[in-house]
Order: structure tokens, then C-alpha cells, then sequence
């Protein structure tokens, strides 16, 4: 029995086929999902019932956005296409007005039923392709309203619903604004514009007197870094921002330090947090709400902070050229190397960097002579093997001094990790109420003139806030 059904595809989705014709929704990720499904609605979830169809899908005039929108990749949350990737390899996100999905059950009409039955159930509670999660890759039913869609949602959803409006050019960043100000918070400070709003899950936290992993991590790796002053009462930290997803790197780029994340269970956790848009008359409806996946997360998490390693008063074998180079970036720009170990290595690659010896007359040199400085100078280019004894220890106590100047004021590296439990009994409506409740009530004055990024936050958090932020479940 030979059907079919049309889809409206509501945002972009992120495609790594894009070159190829016929790369949109590839059945090979619907037909599991439907599956999956039916299964659920019909079969009580028994994964040994086989259902034997056929989906093709066939669509026409794709529109394929290959950057004309610079701001689309970081706007979907998605860094994949950044650096010298050749296009190729890139992912570019593809719109198609109608997709048609031809359905083969063979003569089954039991079969036919369920499909039309789930599919539009798998449609309103999943999306597909590339940073699904983040709202790329929406599709729903063609001719369906907004009403329908939100009626299937609401009855298939156990948990927490919220959504606002907004405008059809801006959904995309609009959601990346939200998430980050439900997991990191948004502090931005450019040319001298400002914005600041602590993180949601932050909030949460603190209502639970439980101190965030921010803070711990503050606290054992950073201690003179400044920081919200909060902490719980009893000395209970936890790593809060783990229910909302992870991975094992972090980069402080402000502290220039990355922080490793290990965990004997987990290398990477998925967002639970889904987002969801729905376009009719060309305004976006934006969904948000969180799937069980958090609820698997548990167990104890190692931290652990590099950066700068550097003795105080002393050169030794465990430094490296880096904590050198990074430690006068914010004075000499381009400086980078990789790590390389050794007292030996540690000079020789000192007297290969051309950028650090042509720019020496731009650093505030207070403390070390003109003549040791000259004396570096004409040092560049050799290999330290090949110096005599006087311009080995000249390049030794050169460096001694430029690792003590650099030095001075900033906190040590600690090398003893710190140890995070998950949280537990996490209760995630709980925290959506919180958060929605925390989000609606923000002040934030719209209308800011100006198009940078700081004015293009604002004027979307005001639209997000202002009791925009409705609760549908």
C-alpha cells in the first residue's frame, strides 16, 4: 500500500551532504526515529516487532546558505566550519519549501494507520541533522497549524514546556542567547558596552545552597581571579552545568588556562534541553524543553587546570617555552608554541622565535639591563649548543628574569585535581520553573541603538523577557 505525506521544513538543516543532490532529510534518520515510535504508541516499546515499510523522500528547489549570513553557523551554535576546513568538508544548512515522504507498507493497513498516527508525534518531538538539539532541522506536518502542533506536543511530552515569539530572521540567535543564559550566563564587555545577567542553572543552585562548578573550579585552580562572592553554607559543591550537557575540554581564554574534564563514565553528554520553532506568517514560535537523558548522568568528575607552568624564581626542566610566550601575549601578539619540555628545548626554541626578539623594544623592561637585552638580541638564530658558556648563561638569566617579570603577580598553577559529584535527584522541572520564572522577571530595557553584538543580545533578551516567556505545559 503506496502512500504519501508533505512536510513543511520550518528551519534550515545542517547537512554534511550538501554538495550531493537530494541532501535534506535522509530517510536513513527518519525511518529509525518513526520506528522507534510506533513501537512506543503501539507495541509498548518492544524492539523485537518488526515493521516491514519502505520510505523514500524527494523534494525540489533546495536552497543551500553557504555563508552569505556570517553570523548563520555561530548563530545555530554550530564551530564545525571555523579555520581553513576546505568546503568540502563543511556542513551547510539547506531549506527545502516542501518535502514529500513516499511510504511503501505492502499492503498493510494496520501499518499505514500507525505511520499516519506517529509521525506527526516524531516530527513535533524531534529534529534532525547537525545540532538538532539547538533547533536546525524542524519539520512538521504540511498544512497543519501551530494549534495542531502544539496540541500533539503538549499530550506526548511529560515535562515542562515553554516557548515565546519572535521574529523569523532572529530565531536561531535568539536561541543561542537563551541557552546561554540558562547555562553560562551572558557577560559581555565590548568597546566599552556592557551586559551582565548570571547563569540560570547558577541561580538554581543557589536556591538549593549548592555552590556551581564555575566557582569550585574558581576557587581550587584561580583563587585570586575574581568571582561571584556566593558560596552554599555547608561547603557543598556540586558540577551543576553537567545536567545540561559537557564536554571533557574547557578553555578559560580569559585566564589563558583549559580545564580537562574526566570521568570514568562519560567522555561527552548531549544537551537534554530541545529546542523547537514553528514558522507560520512568517513569525517564529520558539519550544524549549528537556528530554530524560539527564537523568543518566551520575557518578564523581576529576578536573584538571593547564596553562602556565613556570617555577617563581627559578628555570628548571619542567617549564615550557609556552608559559614564556603566553605570558607576554597580551604585549606581543602571534606568540604560540607548543608545549616542549626541557630546559634545552625551552631555549632553543626561544632563540627560533623572530617575533619575540624583533618586538623586545616594546616590552616594559623594568629590571633587566640594555646590555642583556642586546645580548639576547644578537643571540637569535643560534642553537644553544652551539653559544659558549658566557652567552649560554647570558640567555639563561635572560630568561630567568623574563619568567620572574611575568610572573610575579600571577596565581600558581595547582596541580592537584578537583573532584565533582553529579548532581542527584536533579529535578528538571524544577529548574525549568525556576529558570522560567528567573528569565521573565529580568530587566532588560530594549530598543538599544546600534548593531553590534552586544546591542543584538540585549534587544533579544528583551523580547525573550518582558513576559514573553510563556509556559505551554
Amino acid at each position: 500500500m503506496k502512500f504519501s505525506i508533505l512536510l513543511k521544513q520550518h528551519t534550515p538543516i545542517l547537512h554534511f551532504q550538501w554538495p550531493q543532490k537530494g541532501a535534506t532529510l535522509r530517510a536513513s534518520d527518519l525511518k529509525p526515529r518513526l520506528d522507534r515510535y510506533i513501537r512506543k504508541m503501539f507495541y509498548n516499546g518492544d524492539r523485537s516487532v518488526k515493521l516491514r515499510y519502505k520510505l523514500k523522500i524527494s523534494y525540489s528547489g533546495a536552497e543551500i546558505f553557504k555563508g552569505s549570513d556570517k553570523h548563520r553557523d555561530h548563530d545555530c551554535m554550530y564551530f564545525g566550519n571555523m579555520g581553513d576546513t576546505p568546503e568540502y568538508k563543511k556542513k551547510f544548512h539547506i531549506h527545502v519549501p516542501e518535502l514529500e515522504l513516499e511510504f511503501n507498507t505492502y499492503f498493510n493497513p494496520n501499518l499505514k494507520t500507525q505511520i499516519e498516527k506517529a509521525l506527526p508525534v516524531c516530527l513535533a518531538l524531534e529534529n534532525f541533522g547537525t545540532r538538532s538539539n539547538k533547533g536546525n532541522g524542524c519539520f512538521f506536518i504540511k498544512g497543519k497549524s501551530r494549534d495542531n502542533f502544539e496540541e500533539i506536543l503538549k499530550s506526548n511530552h511529560i515535562g515542562k514546556i515553554f516557548c515565546f515569539d519572535i521574529d523569523k530572521s532572529d530565531y536561531f540567535f535568539a536561541i543561542k542567547t537563551l541557552y546561554t543564559l540558562m547555562k553560562s550566563g551572558i557577560n559581555l564587555d565590548v568597546r566599552g558596552k556592557k551586559l551582565r545577567f548570571k547563569s540560570a542553572i547558577f541561580k538554581y543552585f543557589k536556591s538549593r545552597n549548592v555552590t556551581w562548578d564555575k566557582k569550585a573550579v574558581k576557587q581550587h585552580f584561580l583563587p585570586h581571579a575574581k568571582s561571584n562572592s556566593w558560596v552554599s553554607s555547608n561547603s557543598r559543591s556540586e558540577y551543576a552545568r553537567v545536567v545540561l550537557g559537557g564536554s571533557d575540554i574547557q578553555d578559560w581564554r580569559f585566564y589563558n588556562r583549559r580545564l580537562h574534564i574526566n570521568s570514568a563514565n562519560f567522555d561527552r553528554i548531549p544537551s537534554p534541553i530541545v529546542f523547537k520553532v514553528f514558522v507560520q506568517n512568517n513569525k517564529a514560535r520558539v519550544y524549549f524543553f528537556a528530554r530524560d537523558s539527564y537523568k543518566d548522568v551520575n557518578g564523581s568528575f576529576e578536573f584538571f587546570m593547564n596553562g602556565y607552568k613556570y617555577c617563581e624564581a627559578e628555570f628548571n626542566s619542567k617549564s615550557d617555552i609556552s608559559s614564556l610566550c603566553n605570558a607576554i601575549n597580551s604585549r606581543l601578539r602571534n606568540i604560540y608554541i607548543h608545549n616542549t619540555f626541557g630546559t634545552v628545548d625551552w631555549l632553543n626554541k626561544l632563540l627560533e622565535r623572530s617575533d619575540l626578539f624583533n618586538k623586545l623594544n616594546n616590552i616594559s623592561m623594568q629590571g633587566i639591563d640594555s646590555e642583556l637585552i642586546n645580548t639576547a638580541k644578537g643571540l637569535y638564530g643560534k642553537r644553544f649548543r652551539d653559544l659558549n658558556s658566557q652567552a649560554r648563561n647570558s640567555i639563561i638569566k635572560f630568561n630567568r628574569l623574563l619568567i620572574e617579570k611575568n610572573f610575579a603577580n600571577s596565581p600558581k598553577i595547582i596541580n592537584t585535581p578537583l573532584t565533582l559529584e553529579a548532581p542527584t535527584n536533579f529535578d528538571m522541572n524544577g529548574f525549568l520553573d525556576h529558570a522560567g520564572t528567573y528569565i521573565s522577571g529580568l530587566k532588560v530595557s530594549g530598543g538599544r541603538g546600534g548593531r553590534g553584538f552586544v546591542e543584538r543580545t540585549n534587544n533579544i533578551l528583551s523580547i525573550i523577557t518582558n513576559n514573553n516567556l510563556k509556559q505551554l505545559h
